[in-house]
């Protein structure tokens, strides 16, 4: 689902990203996210972004690994069955789910129970999270964002925090939060 103010989140966060290279981190980027298009680890009193995770384990917050097969069984109107469950099910009610690939950045609501991904970029203050799937802008969702001028403000704080840190030393290079149990 688009937000409306999607081009400005991209931009920000483009800016973003330009303020923790100008700091020494390095980004993980390149390829069609472009050089400042993927995120980069890092975590600080004001803001927290992680690029997409491909580490597929399952108790990773980003990744929410789907024990399912590749393709989830659906029926008409688009509701999911595990593989258990329709090779469970009689011969006439099976035939009214088909086999259908999860969409890009789809979850699937069988075994991840309705969890939603960690966000790759949190701002703590405002509580505005953003999630995309593998580069910025691609299936990005938005959450507890208002307006541009909200989002400006946002951006502004986060840059200038980065600055700050790299002024005094204090911003965590390359820090990855980890899940509470490990």
């Amino acid at each position: 689902m688009n937000h409306p103010l999607s081009n400005e989140v991209c931009t920000g966060l483009v800016t973003i990203n330009e303020a923790l290279e100008d700091a020494g981190l390095e980004l993980s980027g390149g390829f069609l996210g472009g050089r400042y298009g993927y995120g980069a680890p890092y975590k600080s009193p004001v803001f927290d972004m992680q690029p997409f995770c491909w580490c597929e384990k399952a108790d990773c917050p980003w990744c929410l690994v789907c024990s399912c097969p590749e393709t989830a069984f659906r029926d008409a109107e688009g509701n999911m069955v595990s593989a258990e469950q329709y090779w469970q099910m009689p011969e006439p009610q099976a035939e009214e789910f088909s086999s259908v690939p999860l969409a890009p950045g789809e979850q699937c609501t069988n075994c991840v129970d309705g969890a939603v991904p960690a966000p790759n970029f949190r701002h703590h203050e405002s509580g505005i999270e953003v999630r995309w799937y593998k580069y910025i802008g691609r299936d990005m969702q938005i959450d507890g964002l208002e307006t541009a001028e909200q989002w400006q403000r946002v951006v502004d704080e986060c840059v200038e925090q980065i600055r700050e840190g790299l002024n005094q030393g204090a911003h965590e290079k390359g820090i990855r939060p980890q899940p509470a149990n490990q």
